[in-house]
């Protein structure tokens, strides 16, 4: 491997996400933005603004990681260009939206043997290591899981915003629910739904409620509404444990809180920014990690793609 780590990156589509997050992590990692692809009409100091991604091909270095911060329904055709052409891949969630295309990504990943990552930031924070481990040390004495990840409507021009299905709140946010369910080993059998409550007037947002091969319950509940609710909370017969501001990958101070018979206890995680521990990873370790992602990607698609059929069925 000639290069340890990477060096230049180039940023296709520069929203608000590629400013507020992506942007400021990536100055303080040692890799360098040197290129973005953009429709907007930009000059930025020592980058070169590309309009389309194939202006951009013509001047890539094949080891610029390429950063993609489109809307969903972009994905699949950009992350094929780059992967066809050799470039190392981070995507933002989800990284496709239907099993066709995520097949398709992965033969074109195993072609060129690219690096391929999707941006799930709050998998690499302290707060989701601790909740990994407590529900590995406990799942035989859970009898309960309520997920919950509810934010505001945005006041500001987003793809969140634009009427498009493959751009909605399931494959925005409910994504990052089955992403952790997934890391759970769990499956949602949507033959055998407990409860399913949809919501479309004034806030779109989803309800789930099922139980699993261990008779656990299980409820998820995510989209849009005027609080903002982002948690992973465990029952077990003597104590209930809460992971609050669970899915944030931002730099801030999370807590849990342990109810243990009626009495309650907090305890604090200052946690990093996952964008910039994401950033400052070395190749072999993507590289070693390919083959579980690859297996995450397959699963966490499968499962996006049933949750929508679940949404529009009801």
């Amino acid at each position: 491997m000639k290069d340890k780590y990477f060096k230049e990156a180039c940023i296709v589509g520069y929203g608000n996400h590629a400013k507020k997050k992506i942007l400021p992590a990536l100055k303080k990692s040692s890799i360098k933005l040197k290129y973005i692809v953009t429709s907007q009409n930009i000059k930025i100091k020592n980058i070169k603004i590309f309009s389309s991604i194939q202006q951009s091909l013509e001047w890539l270095k094949k080891n610029t990681l390429i950063i993609i911060c489109t809307p969903p329904s972009a994905h699949y055709k950009q992350i094929s260009y780059f992967l066809i052409n050799g470039f190392d891949i981070i995507v933002e969630k989800p990284i496709a939206l239907n099993n066709y295309q995520i097949n398709k990504i992965l033969n074109l990943r195993k072609k060129h043997k690219n690096i391929l990552i999707e941006n799930f930031m709050y998998e690499y924070t302290d707060i989701f290591k601790k909740n990994i481990d407590f529900y590995n040390k406990y799942k035989n004495s859970i009898y309960r899981i309520d997920m919950n990840f509810i934010i505001p409507n945005l006041n500001y021009k987003s793809f969140r915003n634009i009427d498009i299905k493959s751009n909605s709140f399931i494959f925005d946010i409910g994504c990052y629910i089955l992403s952790y369910l997934n890391h759970l080993s769990i499956r949602i059998p949507f033959s055998k739904l407990l409860k399913v409550k949809k919501n479309i007037k004034k806030q779109s947002n989803f309800l789930v409620s099922f139980k699993n091969y261990n008779n656990v319950y299980i409820n998820i509940s995510f989209g849009y509404n005027t609080e903002y609710l982002n948690n992973i909370k465990f029952y077990t017969k003597n104590k209930i444990v809460k992971y609050d501001y669970f899915f944030s990958g931002i730099k801030s101070k999370k807590i849990i809180f342990t109810n243990f018979k009626n009495k309650v206890n907090k305890s604090y995680i200052y946690d990093k920014n996952g964008f910039e521990v994401i950033f400052n990873k070395n190749k072999l370790f993507w590289q070693k990690s390919q083959l579980l992602r690859n297996a995450q990607f397959k699963a966490n698609t499968n499962m996006l793609t049933n949750l929508m059929n679940c949404y529009n069925n009801y």
